[in-house]
C-alpha cells in the first residue's frame, strides 16, 4: 500500500493558495476609490452658508457651497442641501444632496425597515458652528458638537459629458470589463471622527480582526456584494455581503454609524492607538497618546446619508441600529433539519 501523505499535503497546499487575488480590484484599481483616498480635509471646498439654517423642530435644514479656492476670489462653484434631523431614540440622521442637479441621485431603497420617525420631544438649536441635541432624562443631557470633532466631506457633482476630461471620467476598464459612466463620476466620502474611542468594530463580512485595524499602510476594508468561497485571512477583501456601520468604543461611552449607501464603498480607518507610523507621528506633535479613531467612508455614487447612534451603551447602539434596519429573520421551526443536514 502506498503512502497518501506528500498527496494529500499538496491538495492542502493547492486549497490554501487558490484565491486568485488578480480577479480583484484594489482601492488604487477603482477610480473613485484612488481619487477620494487621496483628499485632504484641511483643502475641503465646503461652506455652511449661515444666512440659509433654518430650525423647526427636531430638524435643521441649510444650504452648502463649495468654492474654487485655487483662486484669490472664492468663487461658488456647486450647492447642496443639508438636512439635520433628530430621531427616535437616542438617532440622528444627517443627508446631504445636489440642491439642482442634472439627474437626480440615487438614493438607497429597502434598506431601511420603514421610515425613521422624528423626536417630537427633542429639540435641535443651532448656534455659531455647534449644534446641540438635548434630551433631558432625569438629569443627563446629550450633547452632538460636530466643531469638535468636524465631519469632513467630498462629493462629486453631475455633469455633462466633456470629452476633454481626464481619463476614467466617463467609463473604466478592469481586465475585459468596460464600465461606462454616462453621469461620469459621482462618487460621496464622508470623515467621521471618534474622539475617547479605543476600537472601532462593524462592517462585517471580512476575515480581518474583529477590532478594525488602521488602513492607512494597505488596503482600505472594500464592502461590495460577492461570492468568494476562497479568501485569506486577516484581509480586508470583500468575500460576501456589505453591512456599512460602525461601532466605536471607549470607557466613557459606545457610539455608532450607519452610512446608508448601497453603492460599492471603501472604508479607511486610522486608530490613533495603534503602533503605526501615522499615529505615532499624531501623538509626537500633540504631545502625548491620543485616544481616537477616525473613518472615512468612499462610495461610488449616491448621496450622503448617515445616521449617527448616541449610545451610550453597546446594547444601546445594537438597538438604534436594529430600529434603523430591522433584526436579522429566524428560520422557521421545520427549517432546522435541513440546516443541520447542509452545514454539518
Amino acid at each position: 500500500m502506498k503512502p497518501l501523505g506528500l498527496p494529500l499535503i499538496f491538495l492542502l497546499a493547492v486549497g490554501v493558495f487558490g484565491v486568485d487575488m488578480n480577479n480583484f480590484k484594489t482601492c488604487e484599481q477603482s477610480g473613485f476609490c484612488k481619487r477620494l483616498r487621496s483628499f485632504k480635509p484641511e483643502k475641503s471646498q465646503y461652506t455652511l452658508n449661515l444666512d440659509t439654517v433654518i430650525v423647526h423642530g427636531n430638524v435643521l435644514s441649510a444650504e452648502v457651497t463649495t468654492v474654487n479656492t485655487d483662486t484669490e476670489k472664492k468663487i461658488p462653484l456647486w450647492k447642496y442641501s443639508l438636512t439635520f434631523s433628530a430621531l427616535l431614540d437616542g438617532t440622528f440622521r444627517i443627508e446631504i444632496d445636489e440642491a439642482d442637479p442634472i439627474y437626480p441621485r440615487y438614493r438607497t431603497q429597502l434598506a431601511l425597515d420603514g421610515e425613521p420617525k422624528a423626536d417630537g420631544k427633542l429639540c435641535v438649536r443651532y448656534t455659531y458652528f455647534e449644534i446641540w441635541r438635548l434630551s433631558v432624562i432625569g438629569a443627563i443631557r446629550s450633547t452632538l458638537s460636530p466643531h469638535y470633532s468636524p465631519l469632513h466631506l467630498n462629493s462629486e457633482p453631475l455633469r455633462y459629458l466633456i470629452t476633454s476630461e481626464e481619463e476614467g471620467t466617463w467609463g473604466e476598464n478592469f481586465k475585459s470589463h468596460h464600465d461606462s459612466k454616462p453621469r461620469g463620476n459621482e462618487a460621496v466620502s464622508l470623515d467621521v471622527s471618534f474622539p475617547d474611542a479605543d476600537q472601532i468594530y462593524g462592517i462585517p463580512e471580512h476575515t480581518d480582526k474583529f477590532s478594525l485595524r488602521t488602513t492607512t499602510s494597505g488596503e482600505p476594508y472594500r464592502l461590495y456584494n460577492l461570492d468568494v468561497f476562497e479568501y485569506e485571512l486577516d484581509s480586508r477583501m470583500a468575500i460576501y455581503g456589505a453591512v456599512p456601520v460602525l461601532y466605536a468604543h471607549g470607557s466613557k461611552r459606545t457610539v455608532g454609524v450607519f452610512w446608508h449607501n448601497s453603492a460599492e464603498t471603501w472604508v479607511d480607518v486610522v486608530n490613533y492607538a495603534d503602533g503605526t507610523v501615522v499615529s505615532s507621528l499624531v501623538n509626537l506633535v500633540t504631545g502625548g497618546h491620543k485616544r481616537r479613531v477616525d473613518a472615512r467612508f468612499i462610495s461610488e455614487s449616491g448621496i450622503v446619508d448617515v445616521f449617527v447612534m448616541l449610545g451610550n451603551k453597546p446594547a444601546d447602539v445594537f438597538r438604534q441600529y436594529t430600529k434603523l434596519t430591522g433584526v436579522t429573520p429566524l428560520p422557521p421551526v421545520v427549517c432546522e433539519f435541513w440546516q443541520f443536514i447542509y452545514c454539518r
